[in-house]
């Protein structure tokens, strides 16, 4: 049985949940209406590629703008098809009123980047493999 609710009733209306949820969705409708040229474009300015940072991990010194640090924060609005985005949606449908109610609308956002951000990181890491 899938779960479409919690019981556990929320206070006040979960606002940065469903805008984190509507700018999931917009931003994901605005990419599959783009043509193949288009989309591989927007990938490449708004996607993580790890082996844009390897000089991080190689020891070497990197090379990185202000605007190279984007993708660590934009990564976490693109979504790779229907299914994901569907059950990521879902997810914080779900869990995200409850954590907003009880973390408050303002510090519901700053885990979530936060959380983003160290899961590319983490992500780099095991996608980086020293030669």
């Amino acid at each position: 049985m899938i779960p479409i609710r919690t019981a556990i009733p929320s206070r006040y209306p979960p606002v940065v949940t469903w805008m984190l949820i509507a700018a999931c969705c917009v931003v994901f409708l605005i990419q599959n209406s783009m043509s193949p040229f288009e989309q591989e474009r927007f990938l490449l300015s708004f996607a993580l590629i790890p082996a844009r940072y390897a000089g991080l991990f190689a020891g070497g010194k990197p090379d990185l703008a202000p605007g190279d640090l984007l993708p660590f924060f934009t990564m976490m609005f693109l979504h790779g098809g229907w299914l994901h985005i569907i059950f990521n949606m879902w997810t914080l449908w779900m869990f995200g009123p409850t954590i907003e109610d009880r973390l408050g609308h303002g510090a519901v956002s700053s885990p979530s980047i936060c959380s983003a951000a160290s899961q590319q990181v983490l992500r780099m890491s095991y996608s980086i493999r020293p030669r």
